[in-house]
């Protein structure tokens, strides 16, 4: 029998920035994040809870009881080839500006972004269907590296804070 699965080529990473730097409106579209070379995450997890009463043993039940937790929607770590705010007019350019931009309030990186709301993100899988997940997340790292003969790259991670609706990650085909 064939596989159904798909080769990860293709896959993008978006979001929608911040119309003018600490304004708090964002673009309606979601802009591609150049060169992602890797991805992880996000992924759910889900705590129990124990919940044994002191009838436990009797006739009742023998048993321990649980209850499901809360979901932690996870984080996503990705890797992207950097492009710098210097290579203007190349694809992506300016949304590593703008991944940087998001630590900080103003255009002039003089206020730490304390109070910042949550980013709209977009990851879109290769194939014809084009499945995505969308959901909201607070960039927690961007770092920068480098070595003798590889290419320059940031590693990003989002922790994943809501869904777009209140299904969780919204998933749509």
């Amino acid at each position: 029998m064939a596989t159904s699965a798909s080769v990860s080529l293709g896959t993008t990473l978006g979001f929608k920035p911040e119309a003018t730097p600490g304004g708090g409106t964002y673009d309606a579209a979601f802009s591609t994040i150049a060169e992602l070379v890797s991805f992880d995450g996000p992924g759910l997890e889900r705590a129990v809870v124990e919940s044994t009463g002191l009838l436990t043993g009797t006739a009742v039940t023998q048993f321990r009881q649980y209850l499901a937790g809360v979901v932690n929607l996870g984080v996503l770590n990705a890797t992207v080839n950097f492009v710098s705010a210097a290579a203007a007019g190349t694809s992506g350019s300016r949304t590593h500006y703008d991944l940087i931009r998001m630590f900080y309030v103003d255009s002039g990186y003089t206020h730490a972004h304390l109070n910042a709301k949550p980013t709209e993100w977009l990851i879109t899988f290769p194939g014809a269907a084009a499945d995505t997940w969308q959901f909201f997340g607070h960039l927690t790292g961007l770092s920068v590296s480098g070595s003798v003969d590889q290419a320059l790259q940031a590693q990003i991670s989002i922790q994943v804070t809501e869904a777009s609706n209140t299904d969780g990650i919204s998933i749509s085909t």
